[in-house]
């Protein structure tokens, strides 16, 4: 298990995987202290950020220097095991083309080697009117 905060990268059947160790926060869990459903979507999101900017290309640079977007448009979670307030967790995040103009980012959350759970979420590359663009080679040579 690595220690909170630490952002690592390997290889799984030809496919990268970005890997970020977090502590979930008391203000994400329910009464019980478990870690309430609809943070794993937050938990997606700091995997996506983490995967992108680790391997050289920041939301801030796609924006900033791109002008280019990716909203999501779909996004899904299998719940397998309870995560609790302060538990030591990963989240390893691969991503995919899914067609000519959309991403797909899949997700685990683990906990000590046990799948806490597993998602992904599709986002098309958009210019910033709105238009669907093809992906440019800069983002197409993070998927592979």
């Amino acid at each position: 298990m690595k220690e909170v905060g630490k952002i690592w990268h390997y290889d799984d059947k030809g496919r990268r995987v970005v890997a970020y160790s977090f502590r979930p926060l008391y203000q994400q869990t329910d009464k019980m202290g478990v870690i309430y459903y609809a943070n794993y979507f937050l938990f997606f999101e700091a995997g996506r950020v983490e995967y992108m900017r680790h391997l050289g290309l920041s939301y801030k640079k796609l924006e900033d220097e791109h002008s280019l977007a990716m909203p999501v448009i779909e996004t899904y979670c299998k719940y397998r095991k309870f995560a609790l307030y302060d538990d030591l967790l990963e989240i390893h995040t691969t991503a995919e083309k899914h067609g000519k103009a959309k991403v797909k980012f899949n997700y685990r959350i683990i906990r000590e080697n046990d799948l806490i759970a597993e998602g992904y979420t599709v986002h098309p590359i958009m210019d910033m009117k709105g238009r669907l663009v093809k992906i440019p080679e800069e983002i197409e040579n993070l998927l592979h």
